[in-house]
């Protein structure tokens, strides 16, 4: 039972950031929780993060500050679990301000325990990632 509560815990947070909801990260998190992105991704996201504050506010950040808002979207595909271990991919679109589209896969493993996220690992094309920001429309 415990691994189909750990899945509906990644999701909910997938969820989260698709709708900006920080109060819902916060509660998902533990306080202590660590979020690692490959070393390959820009300043200031590239390595480990700690606590579940700094996490929420760097991921609503970066949303906030490249996307618009109301055009970012993880669409959840594979959705894996065993024990305390989920593992999801998403295929996340956005839209920036001036209408350019980002699209990119996402696959994130999330250790969970006692129904709150310990850690978050991302993977994502980070090589896209970087072109895409850095190529003007």
């Amino acid at each position: 039972m415990a691994t189909r509560a750990n899945k509906q815990t990644a999701i909910d947070f997938i969820q989260a950031i698709n709708s900006g909801d920080k109060d819902c990260l916060l509660r998902l998190m533990q306080d202590a929780a660590t979020w690692t992105v490959p070393q390959s991704a820009v300043a200031p996201y590239a390595g480990t993060h700690q606590g579940a504050s700094v996490i929420a506010d760097m991921m609503i950040g970066a949303v906030e500050q490249a996307f618009d808002a109301d055009g970012v979207y993880h669409d959840v595909g594979l959705c894996v679990a065993e024990g305390q271990h989920v593992v999801i991919e998403t295929r996340m679109t956005a839209r920036q301000p001036t209408g350019k589209r980002y699209e990119n896969a996402y696959v994130f493993i999330f250790c969970i325990s006692d129904g709150r996220i310990v850690s978050i690992r991302e993977h994502v094309d980070t090589a896209y990632a970087i072109q895409f920001f850095a190529m003007p429309e």
